[in-house]
């Protein structure tokens, strides 16, 4: 499993995030978008410094004005003054108000006026209480990159064996992106003891995406009448709904029908190519070259040609990439081969045979 920072260094980082970010609500019109002299994009708001933008927030630009991701990245590279021409007269014929996230003086994310704001420091103030009302709980990684915040945890006595001696404990990764990349959510998670890889199985218990007032604009069209204490009430409540789904799904009913699943993984084994069917892997979960090199080489190494070995190998190769939110993908990806149809399975167990 990647490991990441300690749990202090994390709780140290978003404290220190939370100091510097600076959030604006800006009509679309003020916002002026301009290159400087290395032809590098910025964003200048009214009295305000002229901001570099995230790759994120460049591509939540593009989504904005409707232009294309493709062309986009071609003048943001060859043609930037074409580039905030495009941005500019499109944000003064459509406006709209934005809300312009900021770090560490960047611009991070460029989002929707509605976007409901789950900051880290709120959702570590809500789970690390919580997890230390959990008897035995271990946090085993956890991270702050640019785009998203992990805590990976286990509960080192509810276990289950897909193979004899191959000892799993069950757990949950919470995660949350304050820049539109995803909702605060729990998601079941277990950790492989013979080799401390880590696997994220697809079944979501709690999900929260950040649209704030959504649901009542679309139910009653009441959410201009909300008072910020109301809104502030929610947003704990939903906290506490959290923190209580965590609790319930670390549990040994839950995980036996996991290691359920894993065992019938661990019986369906690959008869035709072993090579070949890594190159339907790659292509059906957009592998990068290495990374399929290097499924195939723990593959060979282990000699487990089940589809329970595949997994394996996915998430072992989640060891060798450097970027954390990209080991957490292949994560996710090796439970979901453990997860896939019996069609899905053919595609890639019978290549060649």
């Amino acid at each position: 499993m990647k490991q990441g920072r300690s749990l202090s260094e994390l709780a140290l980082e978003i404290e220190r995030q939370k100091e510097s970010k600076i959030d604006r609500k800006v009509d679309s019109r003020h916002m002026q978008f301009e290159t400087d002299g290395q032809d590098e994009i910025r964003l200048k708001l009214p009295e305000i410094v002229p901001r570099l933008l995230s790759d994120v927030a460049h591509r939540q630009v593009g989504t904005h004005v409707n232009i294309p991701a493709k062309y986009y990245d071609r003048c943001r590279h060859q043609a930037p003054d074409l580039l905030c021409d495009h941005i500019n007269h499109w944000h003064n014929l459509t406006p709209a108000v934005r809300m312009v996230r900021e770090l560490d003086g960047d611009v991070r994310a460029i989002l929707s006026d509605r976007y409901k704001r789950i900051d880290n420091v709120d959702v570590l103030a809500v789970m690390l209480p919580a997890l230390r009302e959990v008897p035995n709980i271990e946090i085993v990684s956890c991270e702050v990159t640019p785009t998203k915040m992990y805590l990976k945890i286990v509960d080192p006595t509810v276990r289950g064996e897909p193979v004899v001696g191959d000892v799993c404990e069950a757990g949950c990764i919470i995660s949350n992106s304050e820049i539109g990349l995803g909702s605060m959510s729990i998601e079941p998670f277990m950790r492989r003891l013979v080799c401390l890889n880590g696997m994220k199985i697809g079944d979501k218990r709690f999900r929260r995406t950040h649209v704030g007032g959504q649901v009542a604009i679309e139910e009653g069209r009441i959410a201009h009448m909300l008072s910020e204490e109301t809104m502030q009430a929610g947003d704990h409540a939903m906290m506490l709904q959290a923190r209580d789904v965590l609790k319930a799904s670390i549990n040994q009913v839950f995980f036996n029908e996991t290691i359920n699943k894993c065992r019938v993984a661990a019986g369906e084994v690959i008869e035709g190519d072993v090579p070949g069917a890594i190159e339907v892997l790659e292509d059906k979960y957009t592998l990068a070259k290495q990374e399929a090199s290097d499924v195939l080489r723990h593959l060979i190494e282990t000699g487990d040609l089940s589809r329970w070995g595949i997994a394996n190998a996915v998430t072992m190769t989640a060891n060798d990439v450097e970027d954390y939110d990209r080991a957490t993908e292949l994560e996710a990806i090796g439970g979901k081969i453990v997860e896939m149809r019996q069609s899905e399975w053919c595609e890639i167990s019978m290549v060649a045979a």
